[in-house]
């Protein structure tokens, strides 16, 4: 676990953090409440005494991984990395600002990678293959190439972390996890069985969050657990969204148990006892639960429960479809994409590559929405979008990226659709189903 997804993971639950990379001090706000003002040029360590209230000595003393009780109650912890050393306390203040994206583990890029390198192989296979012989080509053929695409775009997308906001079914979601965690498991002798029951029909979740508490513990499973199975299940209990990941490995003693969700402890060689804290975080913020049941040599179960989303409908309502639209985007395919989708449905589309040729396509006349990519050849997408908005030259606005994390947006625009979508999503953000954009900053 990098330093940067330490601090995240710091800020998010509300510590405070002091860490030296480099050899310069950082700290977060609620850690300059604590510690006031530095004199001079101070030592890590007697700054990292003030936060936890000890005393330099002990502080000095402390190793990787060591938890330190402050003489006022607070929780100390320390950390150390391959970019330096960080000490999160746990104290009874105003919660630190939270970031608003989760890290990415070097687990789940490399099975990410694994994922879009077959994907991307079987459509660059399909397309050859057609090339040479293009009297092959029949509807089970688009079908075979729709769905590699469309793996190779979910797993861009948990890779990127752009699904916080986007629907999709449990059962999807189980199923995804299950295939980017398989060849790690077979590695150790593991087999991954998905098992969904009592559920009328598709459930729509928020796939980011939900993805990530299954990846993580799953990915905690297959790296415990030799020669056994790993069980991801989700069901309805009472009205609730019911998610199990259980195995048949070595089990856990009632010591570890007890404080398995407390960030940065655990007793896995090579772990950074991040994961499940992550996890613990991820479902207080949905409102749900987490229980643990294990016994050593009984194997362990992750329960978890989450309010019951509505069952996904394949019928949305309209908010409004645009009759006129400017399309600002350098990259060639994703003009013609946006581009063709408009015109299939009846839509008049003006498609221009940069914010110079926006300025002057306005000119002849105003539009009902004009759709930019937040980096264009000759400025930000989102400074184009404000500028027209004001002018007068287009009643709504919607900003197209691939970036997790865009900073602070002018206007801002008035929604969002995260790179890579698919046509019907980029048709709910023209008619105006996408997510809008908060102002931050």
């Amino acid at each position: 676990m990098s330093l940067d997804n330490i601090q995240w993971l710091a800020d998010r639950e509300g510590w405070a953090w002091l860490a030296e990379r480099d050899g310069e001090l950082q700290m977060n706000a609620a850690a300059r409440q604590l510690v006031g003002p530095l004199v001079g040029n101070e030592s890590f360590d007697s700054v990292a005494a003030r936060l936890a209230d000890l005393s330099v000595a002990a502080v000095s003393a402390a190793g990787d991984r060591t938890e330190l009780a402050g003489r006022d109650g607070r929780r100390a912890r320390w950390m150390g990395t391959d970019e330096g050393r960080i000490l999160m306390v746990a104290f009874e203040a105003e919660p630190a600002a939270k970031a608003s994206e989760p890290p990415v583990e070097g687990d789940l890029a490399r099975a990410v990678g694994h994922e879009l390198g077959n994907a991307l192989g079987a459509l660059v296979g399909w397309i050859g293959m057609l090339r040479e012989h293009p009297e092959t080509f029949t509807v089970e053929t688009l079908h075979r190439l729709e769905r590699a695409a469309s793996t190779a775009r979910r797993a861009a997308r948990d890779l990127l972390g752009t699904d916080e906001e986007v629907d999709a079914d449990v059962e999807e979601v189980l199923q995804d996890v299950a295939r980017l965690l398989e060849p790690a498991a077979r590695k150790r002798g593991n087999r991954i069985a998905v098992q969904v029951t009592g559920l009328a029909g598709p459930v729509s979740v928020r796939r980011g969050e939900v993805f990530r508490i299954l990846w993580n513990l799953a990915l905690n499973a297959v790296q415990i657990v030799e020669n056994g199975t790993i069980r991801l299940a989700a069901s309805t209990r009472s009205g609730r969204l019911l998610l199990t990941v259980e195995d048949d490995g070595p089990g856990m003693s009632p010591a570890l148990r007890s404080r398995i969700f407390e960030p940065g402890y655990g007793e896995r060689p090579g772990g950074s006892g991040l994961g499940l804290a992550l996890v613990a975080s991820t479902v207080r913020r949905l409102r749900g639960a987490v229980n643990v049941r294990s016994e050593l040599g009984q194997g362990t179960s992750f329960e978890i429960r989450l309010p019951a989303p509505p069952r996904t409908s394949a019928v949305m309502a309209k908010v409004g479809s645009p009759r006129r639209v400017l399309v600002i985007e350098d990259d060639p395919g994703i003009r013609e994409l946006v581009g063709t989708t408009l015109d299939l449905r009846d839509v008049e589309a003006v498609v221009v590559d940069c914010a110079t040729a926006a300025r002057l396509a306005v000119s002849q006349g105003p539009f009902d929405l004009a759709v930019a990519d937040l980096t264009l050849p000759d400025g930000r997408g989102d400074v184009l979008l404000a500028e027209l908005k004001a002018q007068g030259h287009v009643a709504r606005t919607l900003l197209m990226s691939g970036h997790v994390d865009p900073g602070v947006l002018a206007g801002p625009p008035d929604g969002w659709l995260a790179k890579p979508f698919d046509v019907p999503e980029l048709i709910a953000a023209i008619e105006g189903r996408a997510a809008p954009v908060v102002a931050v900053g």
